[in-house]
């Protein structure tokens, strides 16, 4: 599995199994790491702690090993030597996945103290980065390793990029500007409570005119990366610099007059001080949104519907969302409020408070207002969705005919076919019937105009 990711055996190894010369280790095109993969392992992709690790051997009050494998070296009397060829073939069979019995954790190194069950029995402290369980997820546990080696190449990536260029001569780049240099010494005299002498003054600007340097200095060694990328294929671009997050204290200072009494005053004007206030909010939101989603009018025909059949519908439809919005909606609302505000007590959102001119000067007086409001926009928008969807549901199928020419005239040839095909189903059906009057319709046509408008 390691294999499908990527992943060499010799990058799991320690730097101290590389039998290398200098030259070869530390060459430009080296593909030896060298950091211990240990101090990149992410510990986010453990499910379980080293305690709950060993608590799975905890059998009846008595610790017993836990299975797993270990990547240990080979066993030397049961592996035939490499004598030549490729060092990298000869790294990847120095070390092996091995059963293994896991007795311990010291939390002080870090490390698992286990036995090779290979038949020799012996002991190893590793680290966790080479020690899977039998009962870890193996999918997550090569992931694990992917991710430590990516972050092992990315910093060993970075440590080269900036040795190369902390050895480059800077001397033939530009200085920094006069200008610059007076705004950065302005900034340091701005703490008053510290006075820097000449000294430390000159320091500092001998350490702003190498910070300049160095970074004009790794623009131009970038730019001749993006350039020349096969002369310089041994190293990458660094990754972004990582930026410090703001701090939500300092010492700037604030502009505002008079801060704290700001927020004071904040505080006594917010509605949502208290957590009461805002969970209420929530439910009333919650019930208007559902209002929301509601109509006064139905469109749940399936079928083709007389024109005394769709008015019982609609009025039945509209008379039960009346009594949704008397009965059932104010009652959930109220019980809403009752409930988020029953246990605050005396204060801005006494609901037990009984005269008018303490209530109408308390924050629950423009609360209340707030849910009036909240509640008229939600009828406001559940009437205007109703009216589209009535309209839309009397209009399409009707769209048809708006071509259709005063002087029209049927073809008297085929009486039964309609050249007007609606889009959708068509709401009503009636009868054409004939009396000794002359033909008519069994509903009349003007009462349509009646009950839909």
């Amino acid at each position: 599995m390691l294999r499908s990711y990527g992943i060499q055996p010799f990058w799991l190894l320690p730097p101290s199994e590389y039998d290398l010369t200098d030259e070869e280790y530390y060459s430009l095109y080296s593909p030896y790491p060298k950091l211990d993969l240990e101090i990149f392992d992410n510990t986010d992709f453990d499910c379980r702690t080293p305690e709950e690790w060993m608590g799975l051997g905890l059998i009846e009050g008595e610790q017993h090993p836990c299975p797993g494998l270990a990547y240990i070296p080979r066993d030397e009397t049961k592996t035939k030597k490499i004598y030549g060829g490729d060092k990298i073939q000869i790294f990847n069979n120095i070390y092996d996945w091995t059963n293994a019995a896991v007795f311990s954790f010291d939390k002080i190194t870090d490390k698992w103290h286990i036995m090779a069950l290979d038949g020799t029995k012996r002991r190893f402290d590793i680290p966790r980065i080479r020690l899977m369980f039998k009962a870890d997820d193996p999918e997550t546990f090569v992931q694990r390793i992917k991710f430590a080696v990516d972050h092992r190449n990315e910093v060993e990536n970075n440590i080269r990029f900036y040795l190369y260029l902390d050895c480059l001569m800077l001397h033939a780049l530009p200085e920094i500007p006069s200008n610059w240099m007076e705004q950065i010494m302005g900034l340091v005299r701005l703490n008053k409570k510290i006075v820097p002498d000449e000294v430390q003054l000159n320091i500092l600007r001998q350490e702003a005119e190498n910070l300049y340097a160095k970074m004009q200095g790794k623009m131009v060694m970038l730019y001749t990366m993006q350039l020349y990328p096969t002369s310089y294929n041994f190293i990458n671009e660094p990754t972004p610099e990582y930026v410090w997050r703001v701090p939500e204290y300092c010492c700037y200072p604030c502009l505002m007059d008079d801060f704290p009494g700001r927020v004071k005053y904040n505080q006594w004007y917010s509605l949502y001080v208290l957590s009461e206030s805002v969970s209420c909010i929530h439910l009333v939101v919650d019930e208007c949104l559902k209002v929301e989603s509601m109509l006064f009018f139905t469109s749940n025909y399936g079928r083709n519907v007389s024109l005394a059949e769709f008015d019982a519908a609609q009025q039945h439809t509209t008379t039960m969302m009346l009594k949704y919005l008397n009965i059932s909606w104010l009652n959930n609302i109220a019980h809403a409020i009752r409930m988020s505000f029953r246990d605050v007590g005396k204060g801005s959102f006494n609901i037990y408070e009984k005269k008018w001119e303490f209530y109408i000067v308390s924050k629950l007086y423009r609360f209340m207002q707030l849910v009036r409001f909240r509640m008229q926009y939600a009828l406001r928008y559940c009437i205007e969705q109703s009216m589209a969807m009535f309209v839309y549901m009397c209009e399409t199928p009707c769209l048809c005919t708006y071509d259709c020419e005063e002087d029209f005239e049927w073809d008297p040839q085929d009486l039964l076919n309609s050249p007007f095909r609606s889009p959708t189903v068509t709401l009503f059906y009636f009868y054409l019937l004939m009396s000794a009057d002359g033909p008519y319709y069994s509903t009349d046509t003007a009462q349509f105009e009646v009950n839909l408008i």
